[in-house]
């Protein structure tokens, strides 16, 4: 019971910071979605702040 409070309360704290969850039920699963999850990375646009992305 404490994972699943634990992990509702990081959800909802920094929630808004990720755009996918992964979660690590079976290992084939989770292996594809991971997959999945970056493949979307490199080739969807993301939005970043500036900041983040020039440097000094």
């Amino acid at each position: 019971q404490d994972i699943i409070d634990n992990s509702w309360n990081i959800e909802r704290v920094y929630g808004h910071r990720f755009n996918a969850t992964l979660v690590n039920e079976e290992i084939n699963k989770s292996s594809k979605e991971l997959l999945t999850i970056v493949k979307s990375v490199e080739t969807e646009p993301h939005w970043a702040p500036s900041s983040w992305v020039l440097t000094p």
